[in-house]
């Protein structure tokens, strides 16, 4: 009977405890992404790099793996910024990137104008490559 007391204090408390990602973990993610999606999009190793330093193009495997990498990740749900799974994922980074992240999430909430995902997803990008470029990070 103690040990279920137990297991019922441990688990209430555990509801309570802040879970941060650490710096390899983000890595790992930001790896696991690129897996899925550059094979998906076919963009090339230099398209990527011009990518991760904010240098978009209108190129339709661009446009692909900028969309696949938004969706995947679920920051982007049906063409839409998905806001509040943005600021829940974020909320688990470390917090000299969550907090200008929110901050950004905050500025960027009505970026994705368009209709066309590939366009949206572009246009969110963007904004979070303009809002902050010091931090901005792309898988």
């Amino acid at each position: 009977m103690k040990l279920l007391f137990f297991i019922t204090v441990l688990i209430a408390s555990c509801h309570h405890v802040y879970c941060v990602m650490t710096e390899a973990q983000m890595q790992s993610a930001a790896k696991m992404l690129r897996n899925v999606c550059q094979p998906k999009a076919k963009i090339s190793a230099e398209q990527l790099s011009n990518l991760q330093v904010g240098q978009i193009s209108d190129e339709p495997e661009v446009l692909s793996y900028i969309e696949c990498v938004l969706r995947t990740s679920r920051i982007m749900k049906d063409g839409q910024f998905n806001v509040q799974s943005a600021k829940t994922q974020i909320a688990n980074l470390p917090s000299h990137i969550s907090e200008p992240g929110m901050i950004t999430i905050e500025n960027c909430k009505d970026a994705a104008k368009s209709s066309d995902k590939y366009i949206a997803a572009a246009e969110l990008y963007k904004c979070f490559y303009d809002d902050n470029p010091e931090n901005f990070a792309f898988p």
